[in-house]
């Protein structure tokens, strides 16, 4: 995916995203960038980018609404170019000065001790990838050797555990463990005690890739580890909806974030959409169908990666989105009202 070049019409920036220049080290069954990067080549241009956007970020003025943010996730697994990694840090700490700024970070754990003691020391929040048990997860994130990566990132987990308060567990949900979420959140409970788990729900991979888990059975089995989750006092998430967040929709272009690609390439969306203009409450307008919605308060009406009336006719395509049809399933089964946006 590349992000739109396009920033002009940003609220006021509170955090950056980046994704690493560089080869992958891993070859995960539902990748969708492809293990794509060139190291050698693409450093310059996005180290260049990069000290830009931190200056931009940290040169703002400080309101008092909250630390920034910056995040490393999507594209390569973080840890397959750690000296990049190491680099990218040091422009943000040496950019950000003395201005207050949250640090996250999503890995596979692939690396060396050494290298997630690190990440633990460096980083605010270390979200590691765990898709289950040792099958499923081996057979969903492979290395492109075709080694499995369990043991790894258990290992890691249990490393950034140790560290207190940083761990948040990561699942990439799939037809493969769909049927396990709530077992799952009582074995993450138990063995690495997170401070967060979050299910992201693979659905961008075509009606009829195997891997796609069935929008009912997500939510179902969504349900039910939520139960579990508040039993053991643990968070549990679905990325994009959120019980806490108040009826604001996520969007990283609402919410002033930019994205730095692994070639340089900025933009305000992933997707490649338009950013929406100061103070707006949805990137596009929205259609007549969408009013009486119980999540209409918690959607970016009109994000690709949400509706898919972005791109065809509101009235006959939006609710064969699967992120449009889970959103509304459980703001319907969680009872909460659609508010005002």
């Amino acid at each position: 995916m590349t992000p739109n070049s396009d920033t002009r019409g940003l609220p006021r920036q509170t955090g950056l995203m980046v994704e690493l220049p560089g080869q992958c080290s891993l070859a995960c069954a539902y990748c969708y960038a492809g293990r794509k990067g060139d190291k050698e080549t693409g450093w310059a241009a996005f180290a260049d980018r990069l000290n830009d956007l931190v200056g931009q970020l940290a040169g703002q003025e400080n309101t008092g609404d909250g630390p920034l943010q910056f995040g490393v996730l999507g594209g390569i697994e973080p840890l397959s170019n750690f000296e990049a990694l190491a680099r990218t840090v040091e422009i943000v700490d040496e950019g950000m000065g003395n201005r207050e700024c949250h640090r996250y970070i999503a890995t596979s754990g692939y690396g060396t001790a050494t290298q997630v003691n690190w990440l633990a020391s460096r980083f605010d929040a270390v979200s590691v990838s765990l898709d289950g048990p040792q099958q499923v997860h081996n057979s969903q994130r492979r290395t492109g050797a075709g080694d499995p990566t369990h043991d790894s990132a258990q290992r890691a987990a249990l490393i950034v555990k140790s560290w207190g308060g940083k761990l948040l567990i990561r699942s990439t949900i799939t037809s493969m463990n769909v049927e396990l979420l709530s077992g799952m959140v009582a074995s993450f409970a138990d063995t690495y005690e997170p401070v967060e788990i979050r299910f992201e729900p693979v659905y961008r991979l075509g009606v009829g890739n195997p891997l796609r888990p069935r929008e009912g059975t997500f939510v179902k089995n969504f349900l039910k580890a939520l139960e579990v989750s508040e039993k053991l006092g643990v968070r549990l998430v679905y990325p994009g909806f959120s019980v806490e967040n108040g009826g604001r929709p996520f969007c990283n272009s609402l919410r002033g974030v930019v994205f730095l690609d692994g070639r340089g390439e900025t933009g305000s969306c992933m997707f490649g959409e338009d950013v929406a203009p100061e103070g707006a409450t949805s990137v596009l307008p929205e259609p007549s169908i969408c009013l009486e919605c119980p999540a209409r308060n918690r959607c970016s009406r009109g994000c690709p990666d949400l509706c898919l009336w972005a791109l065809k006719d509101p009235e006959k395509i939006l609710f064969e989105s699967w992120r449009c049809r889970v959103i509304r399933a459980l703001a319907e089964a969680l009872q909460l009202g659609r508010g005002s946006s």
